[in-house]
């Protein structure tokens, strides 16, 4: 559905890959209830400018996704940021991704928001 979606809204869709995960550093009911994830890759038309255009375009497919799908959640959808998701602690974000621990991946910005439930 997504690809169909993408190319209606006039972009191309590339493909998908599977986020390399370990889940082993995460506990029983964690990996039991753990989403599958995946990355969808879109091509830029030419006559669309990169950034913010580009972006407005992704937005709307997203959205269009999202109101398809009531058992799917697109964490991101951007041409600028990879966003990293997961209910778990703050040192469970580096080895839970194996992307973050990669010396083939490089970030001007790392951002990382946690909160405790009281």
């Amino acid at each position: 559905m997504f690809e169909i979606i993408v190319q209606k809204e006039g972009l191309e869709f590339l493909g998908w890959r599977e986020v390399p995960t370990f889940p082993n550093v995460l506990g029983q009911k964690a990996v039991e209830c753990m989403p599958h994830i995946m990355q969808g890759f879109v091509k830029k038309p030419a006559n669309v400018k990169k950034g913010l255009e580009f972006d407005r375009r992704l937005y709307i497919a997203r959205r269009l996704f999202e109101q398809s799908s009531e058992d799917t959640y697109v964490v991101s959808f951007s041409s600028r940021t990879i966003v990293y998701k997961g209910m778990f602690l703050v040192k469970q974000l580096r080895t839970f991704y194996a992307d973050l621990q990669s010396d083939d991946f490089e970030s001007a910005i790392a951002m990382v928001h946690s909160r405790f439930s009281t």
